[in-house]
């Protein structure tokens, strides 16, 4: 099984390490990727499993 990840935080390093970090799992996969809360579409965090939000 997968788990879809959605990464939101204002700092672009941030944001990038993650996804380094998230896809190097086999089991994890990023889905989406915002510097904001606002910059989300609502069916996208709705689809995602985990949301890390910093």
């Amino acid at each position: 099984m997968t788990v879809d990840v959605l990464i939101v935080d204002d700092d672009e390093l941030v944001r990038i390490g993650l996804r380094a970090i998230v896809n190097v799992q086999s089991d994890l996969r990023v889905v989406g990727e915002a510097a904001h809360g606002g910059g989300t579409a609502p069916g996208r965090c709705g689809n995602s499993e985990l949301a890390w939000v910093g």
